[in-house]
């Protein structure tokens, strides 16, 4: 698994977890996962997704901050 980065909001340790979702479609009923990322002390959380490493790379991925930003 890849490390999460801090809140970008708080800085607070990011957490990944998962929960399960049912769904419905045309032909069958089941349950999947979602993986969601956010973090407890400021209580963002991001989109949920059905793959553990999209919620990774999303929750990743974001503007750089004022210190890291390149001109």
């Amino acid at each position: 698994m890849s490390e999460l980065k801090p809140c970008p909001f708080c800085g607070g340790k990011a957490e990944l977890w998962l929960e399960f979702e049912p769904y419905e479609d045309e032909y069958t009923y089941d349950e999947r996962n979602l993986w969601h990322c956010g973090c407890k002390y400021c209580g963002i959380d991001a989109q949920a997704y059905w793959e553990e490493k999209w919620a990774i790379d999303a929750w990743n991925t974001r503007t750089p901050q004022n210190d890291e930003v390149r001109e």
